[in-house]
């Protein structure tokens, strides 16, 4: 049965999706970018263009997104280090992708988002601060 509603649901992928979905991974919403291509929401993370192919950022991996004025705007984290068990992660410039026709990409970033989210808390450092951002890893 989950093998047959996973075939349903990977027909919504645009036909000429370069990406490959893991076996488990599920769409969740795909829009059309106004430039050309889509973003692609899924279970693991979203899916946008990157120069002849695809990427997916993790959701673990999405500091912030805001949706205004038929933009979407990414913030993607990359990660700079580690200190024993914690992951030191550093801001990107923001992506800005216009979509067509938005459907439910922006609601769906929005609660895959702030869903991996498990808890946070700013900390006071000598010259300034830093969250920390304890998240959960589709």
């Amino acid at each position: 049965m989950r093998r047959m509603f996973g075939r349903l649901v990977d027909r919504d992928l645009p036909a000429d999706f370069a990406g490959k979905l893991a076996a488990n991974e599920h769409v969740l919403a795909v829009a059309e970018l106004a430039d050309g291509g889509h973003v692609v929401a899924t279970s693991v993370g979203l899916w946008l263009p990157d120069g002849d192919g695809v990427r997916c950022i993790g959701w673990h991996l999405i500091s912030k997104a805001t949706w205004a004025q038929g933009s979407l705007s990414v913030v993607e984290a990359v990660e700079t280090g580690a200190v024993a068990d914690v992951v030191l992660l550093a801001d990107r410039p923001p992506l800005r992708l216009r979509l067509e026709q938005s459907g439910r990409v922006p609601e769906m970033v929005h609660a895959r988002v702030t869903g991996s989210i498990k808890s946070s808390h700013h900390r006071d450092l000598p010259g300034g601060g830093a969250w920390v951002v304890q998240r959960s890893v589709a």
